[in-house]
């Protein structure tokens, strides 16, 4: 029972963040220092006393109700007080740590847990960490024992500067250097790279889901607040990723090593796996005007470990109004497609060796899952909304194109699609089915069968805005990724 309620809290609320990958670094999860705060203030730890019942609350806003528990023995710390140094804006509650000032707007200060906990004695380790009331209390309710990962929004990290130029090489999700203090450290914004939201009923948890999502909004917009509150002793700033930390193509490829896009000068090669072979496209732009355009179907020799095959080469000069004025195709362009020592990728084109002394550097990497809300916005609504299929195949193809769905977290996408659609009334819904069907038919003939489809483009004005994106292999299989996150939903 409990499992299938985190279950629904995830998918019932994917569409308030930004769902990512996994990361890495310090938690505060399972951090045991400080304590839950009443009324979403924070406590003291005193010393345990086996005698002793209740503990006092240290915060300056007195009439906290007194914890029914014992906490667990600590030295005196200086972090769990709020704020007497700093003057309190106006309906707004503090808490400090090591000096430091973090500020609850009155909107939210009754909605939060603040914790506070010692860092290390190099200064190093979590500040501050707010989780949602609500979500906590939900989860205490429901029998699970209590955790920081439960409803919570951000945290505060205090780190070195190898570790945040670290951050920033690896580009770890939820993880964002934003200041720098007068000793040299590092101060990090860490967010949740899943929802966190938390309510025992269906109903709650959409109920709560817009103000959690404004919540969330909040969270995200810490660094600058938090600079400006604590400008005398940090400044903000950020780091780029070092010169020489250049993503290694068999790391950043979740499925092969050799799909993803790669540029060489004004040349550009795209490669996507489509069921057991190779697509493959090569632009080369000759001026504004002319560009020469390479499509191949390669298969992968595994006794050479590359890509061999033949394709097709046009050379397409374009009007003014971008709209194709000529196109000059050769037949029979024979390729070999490799990954050199460098991971960089070679062009071996035996007809006319124009892929001499090329090398193609990786240029695609991974990027977010689209939430929710992003997909309701840009894919299903206008769906829903828009009745002329081809426009709308267009838009589909667009979205897919830019969230570069073929290398996104599959299951995530699946999910967040699902959220969706059942989000949409009987009515939004039995829309959306009919139309999505044609315009399931009408783009698998765009990539599959490109006579079938031109005319239903060229009646609407389309053919130049849709000429690219069939043509990508990447699109292609971008859209078999949304083809497939949909169907199974759509059934």
């Amino acid at each position: 029972m409990k499992k299938n309620k985190i279950l629904m809290a995830f998918l019932l609320t994917a569409l308030l963040v930004l769902s990512m990958t996994g990361c890495k670094g310090k938690t505060p999860e399972g951090s045991s220092e400080g304590e839950v705060s009443s009324e979403a203030e924070s406590e003291s730890s005193e010393t345990k006393e086996e005698s002793s019942s209740e503990a006092e609350s240290s915060s300056e806003a007195s009439s906290e109700p007194e914890s029914s528990e014992e906490p667990e023995s600590s030295e005196e710390p200086e972090s769990s007080e709020e704020s007497s140094e700093e003057p309190t804006p106006a309906g707004e509650r503090s808490y400090t740590n090591e000096g430091l000032v973090l500020y609850i707007p009155e909107e939210y200060q009754d909605l939060v847990i603040v914790y506070t906990e010692s860092t290390d004695e190099d200064g190093y380790g979590t500040l501050f960490t707010v989780v949602e009331k609500a979500s906590m209390e939900a989860a205490l309710a429901d029998g699970y024992e209590e955790d920081h990962g439960i409803g919570m929004l951000f945290s505060i990290e205090r780190v070195s500067e190898e570790e945040a130029q670290d951050i920033v090489n690896d580009n770890i999700p939820g993880f964002e250097p934003f200041a720098l203090d007068l000793r040299g450290l590092w101060y990090v914004l860490r967010t949740p790279t899943d929802v966190r939201l938390y309510r025992s009923t269906n109903e709650e948890m959409i109920e709560a889901s817009q103000l959690f999502g404004e919540m969330n909004a909040w969270a995200h917009a810490i660094p600058d607040i938090f600079v400006e509150d604590n400008a005398d002793i940090m400044t903000r700033e950020t780091l780029e990723p070092e010169k020489d930390a250049k993503a290694d193509p068999y790391e950043v490829l979740s499925e092969d090593p050799f799909e993803g896009t790669w540029v060489c000068g004004r040349a550009a090669m795209e490669i996507a796996k489509i069921s057991s072979v190779y697509k493959v496209q090569i632009i080369w732009g000759d001026s504004a005007a002319k560009v020469f355009e390479w499509d191949y179907t390669l298969e992968y020799d595994e006794a050479e470990g590359n890509l061999t095959g033949s394709g097709t080469k046009a050379e397409i000069e374009y009007n003014e109004d971008g709209g194709i004025k000529s196109e000059i195709v050769t037949e029979d362009q024979f390729v070999t497609i490799a990954l050199n020592d460098d991971n960089n990728m070679t062009w071996n084109d035996w007809m006319e060796d124009a892929g001499a002394d090329m090398e193609f550097e990786y240029s695609a990497f991974p990027g977010e899952t689209p939430t929710a809300e992003q997909i309701a916005d840009e894919y299903v609504n206008r769906i829903v909304e828009e009745a002329n299929i081809a426009e709308v195949a267009v838009e589909v193809l667009q979205f897919a194109y830019k969230y570069q769905l073929w290398q996104v977290d599959t299951k995530q996408l699946k999910t967040n699609v699902q959220v969706v659609l059942n989000s949409l009334s009987d009515d939004e819904r039995g829309t959306f089915d009919y139309r999505f069907d044609e315009i399931l038919n009408l783009l698998n003939a765009t990539f599959d069968n490109w006579a079938i489809a031109q005319d239903d483009y060229e009646a609407e004005g389309l053919e130049d805005v849709i000429n690219g994106l069939r043509r990508s292999p990447l699109a292609r299989k971008d859209w078999y990724r949304l083809r497939g996150a949909t169907m199974p939903a759509n059934n």
